[in-house]
């Protein structure tokens, strides 16, 4: 008898020897992941209350610039969030939106259309801005079937279902507390997910006439995955808002545009494309563009008013918001106003 309580007291050590390993693994997995925006929002994300989120936004790096949540909730009254990465895949996009549902309760999906133009192929070879999405995402099954689709060419999948793999010689994070904070992959984003792009006059082109009534396709692999994106958005009763942000043009690009919004359309969804708004919005390429490809911040207040005004038009979100959830959000555009405020007067000094 005492033989046998031995035996499962040394049992039970060696589970809880496992478990505290496991813990320390994953935790340092997560500060270990490459810093930057890209985890900074994802981090922040995850940090959000349950279910507070009334706006989720899936698509690239453009999501995060030209879309200011902040602004938004001043603005609109609504919560929003993006779930931006660079060049995010469009095989990504549904995945995405699986996690998101799993920590909150969005009444639309917004879904930015930039890479929808590009060869998924080409995407697929790109490992970097694969592991933009799952190396930002927090451990799990889903996790793993996010994986399973986007990296199922590479023969070894092992680096990616545990990233420290991949990361182990970044011990720089270590030596910085704001990463330690990431433990748990939960880290409160002050602005919401919003990436700051400050520089004006880069792109020296008058802003264009863009609208075109031509349709040219887009690659077949990726009109599949718009199709099976649609399909999935339906089955689970989703509202979603397809949008394509301002960039420098593109040979064929708003032809390419109108051909996925016959797409998305026809299916019943909605589309708005703010390079066809651009005297709405008063846009100007010289002041509002930052690189060609993203907005300035002044240009994403000018994307994020268009936007807003749309969706309280045209659907029905929450009616009113907690307490704690409106101190966080007021909490929030203070901290956007705060920082646009350094960046307009140290514009001005360096202007003098």
């Amino acid at each position: 008898m005492e033989d046998a309580k031995t035996h499962l007291k040394s049992i039970i050590r060696i589970l809880v020897s496992v478990l505290i390993f496991l813990f320390l693994l994953r935790s340092l997995s997560y500060i270990m992941r490459t810093n930057g925006d890209t985890k900074d929002r994802f981090a922040g994300f995850y940090a959000e209350k349950k279910d507070t989120i009334d706006v989720l936004m899936i698509g690239s790096s453009t999501v995060g610039t030209s879309l200011c949540s902040p602004y938004m909730w001043h603005k609109y009254g609504f919560t929003s969030y993006p779930l931006s990465s660079n060049s995010q895949r469009p095989k990504a996009i549904k995945y995405l939106i699986e996690e998101g549902l799993k920590y909150q309760d969005p009444k639309l999906v917004i879904i930015e259309m930039r890479t929808f133009i590009a060869e998924d192929e080409d995407m697929a070879s790109d490992e970097g801005h694969i592991r933009e999405v799952t190396d930002n995402m927090r451990y799990s099954i889903h996790r793993i079937k996010t994986i399973n689709a986007l990296a199922d060419h590479f023969d070894n999948k092992m680096p990616f279902y545990i990233d420290i793999i991949k990361y182990h010689s970044n011990w720089g994070a270590l030596v910085r507390p704001y990463e330690w904070l990431k433990f748990n992959y939960r880290k409160k984003n002050e602005v919401k997910g919003f990436e700051f792009k400050t520089r004006r006059e880069l792109f020296r082109l008058e802003t264009p006439k863009m609208y075109t009534e031509e349709r040219l396709p887009i690659p077949e692999d990726q009109e599949d995955v718009l199709r099976d994106l649609i399909t999935y958005l339906k089955d689970k009763n989703l509202k979603a808002l397809f949008v394509v942000t301002p960039r420098a043009g593109l040979e064929g690009y708003d032809a390419q545009m109108n051909y996925c919004s016959d797409i998305v359309t026809e299916a019943g969804f909605d589309f708005i494309n703010l390079n066809y708004m651009y005297d709405e919005m008063d846009f100007d390429y010289r002041y509002d563009i930052d690189d060609g490809a993203h907005t300035n911040v002044w240009g994403a207040l000018k994307c994020s008013d268009v936007v807003g005004r749309y969706i309280i038009d045209n659907y029905s979100l929450s009616d009113s918001y907690s307490k704690a959830t409106i101190n966080d959000w007021d909490k929030s555009y203070e901290c956007f106003e705060k920082r646009l405020h350094e960046i307009e007067k140290e514009e001005e000094e360096n202007s003098d």
